[in-house]
């Protein structure tokens, strides 16, 4: 089988996602691929990344390697800057054909729509509440 690619889509996802993320991928017993984007602006050059940046990278890439430990997986874990998290997935399917794609944080439906190149499986600390339809509030009601 092919790889799993791991991507966090923030660099303020919790640290218990991004292991949950990474013992998930590790499961399958293929090899493991952890992307960490560095997510620039537009306006910005793709080389101009802030010092804090920088720090949080360098903090999910010491988790990224703690959860591999953990799993006893040695997978492969690359910085890459890019504009935006859809176009680092879309470049990295095409170049490897993943077996699935984990995106460990919360995903936006434009963010998973855009990905179709493969399986791809959200792991996030959100918890719907209800599954079914739009959530209504209840208003006071007038005397």
């Amino acid at each position: 089988m092919g790889v799993h690619i791991v991507i966090p889509t923030s660099v303020r996802v919790a640290d218990a996602v991004l292991d949950r993320a990474i013992a998930h991928a590790a499961a399958a017993g293929d090899g493991v691929q952890v992307a960490l984007p560095v997510v620039l602006p537009a306006a910005l050059p793709i080389n101009a990344v802030p010092p804090r940046l920088l720090k949080k990278i360098e903090h999910q890439r010491a988790v990224v390697h703690r959860a591999l430990a953990r799993a006893g997986h040695r997978g492969r874990v690359d910085v890459i800057q890019c504009h935006s998290i859809a176009a680092l997935a879309r470049t990295l399917c095409a170049e490897r054909d993943p077996a699935e794609l984990v995106l460990a944080g919360r995903a936006s439906w434009t963010l998973r729509r855009a990905l179709h190149a493969a399986p791809v499986t959200v792991i996030s600390d959100r918890t719907q509440a209800r599954s079914g339809g739009p959530l209504r509030r209840h208003l006071p009601r007038e005397a």
